[in-house]
């Protein structure tokens, strides 16, 4: 079974689910309702994971 992943477009407000393993990532992702790039995970499993960070945690600058 697929998990979801939820995005919201933060120009238009719209809301969305995505399958896990749809062969496209969140930085790839458009709003399908206003097309803008400007959208954010809203479930907890892409946060806290930016720059920097990796299986052994993050590093602070």
């Amino acid at each position: 079974m697929s998990t979801q992943r939820k995005f919201k477009c933060s120009d238009c407000q719209f809301e969305w689910e995505a399958p896990h393993g749809s062969g496209q990532t969140g930085r790839e992702m458009v709003c399908p309702k206003c097309g803008s790039k400007n959208i954010h995970r809203t479930d907890s499993g892409g946060a806290g994971r930016g720059r920097g960070c990796g299986p052994g945690g993050c590093r602070r600058p």
